[in-house]
């Protein structure tokens, strides 16, 4: 209490001076003509909207503007760095040793389904049975993998397959999908269930 008592003690005599410069002006207005109240009247509504808008508008719509305009740029910005990605991936795994033309581990795969969106429960990796009697030698080209869905998303699934071809050059050689559906019959939208077998790029 002392401390607000001394600032009121403090502002004490502005407050008067104030007060007494309000009756001044208050007396002043009321012994103008009543055209040239409302032109005043007027003229301090204008002062009040300018004085609003300079210091609450004005600095909004600004910084809408210009996010607006760096919006573009930022977009292309964004592509650009997607794209750099995908080659610091790719030149990672040549760095390895790994064949630009070889398949991805399962557990590249398994990982890479997990950061597109795509649940462990919504899918499984298997290696694609190969014709009876064929035997697997050094230059045998890559076994191709079956990728089985359960009520999967269908959006990460399509963004999934666009990141494997691009990183991994992985095409999709046999599908068999269709709609998720509740057990009551009722189809999930943007759900599915089905396989896809997928087979790396061959080798120059």
């Amino acid at each position: 209490m002392s401390a607000f008592a001394s600032l009121r003690e403090t502002l004490a005599p502005w407050m008067r001076r104030a007060a007494a410069w309000r009756q001044r002006a208050v007396a002043w207005y009321e012994q103008r003509p009543p055209r040239e109240q409302r032109l005043l009247a007027v003229a301090g509504a204008l002062l009040a909207a300018a004085f609003v808008f300079l210091i609450l508008i004005e600095p909004a719509w600004s910084t809408m503007t210009r996010a607006r305009q760096e919006l573009p740029g930022l977009r292309a910005q964004a592509a650009t760095v997607a794209d750099l990605t995908a080659q610091v991936r790719i030149l990672r795994r040549q760095g390895a040793g790994t064949a630009a033309g070889a398949a991805p581990s399962a557990t590249e795969l398994a990982a890479s389904l997990r950061r597109e969106g795509l649940p462990d429960d919504s899918w499984s990796l298997s290696e694609a049975a190969t014709s009876s009697g064929a035997q697997k030698t050094a230059s045998s080209p890559a076994p191709a993998t079956t990728l089985t869905l359960r009520e999967a998303s269908s959006a990460a699934l399509f963004r999934w397959l666009d990141t494997a071809a691009r990183d991994w050059r992985l095409s999709v050689s046999g599908a068999d999908l269709a709609r998720a559906t509740h057990p009551t019959g009722r189809r999930l939208p943007g759900r599915m269930n089905g396989t896809l077998t997928l087979l790396p790029a061959t080798q120059p």
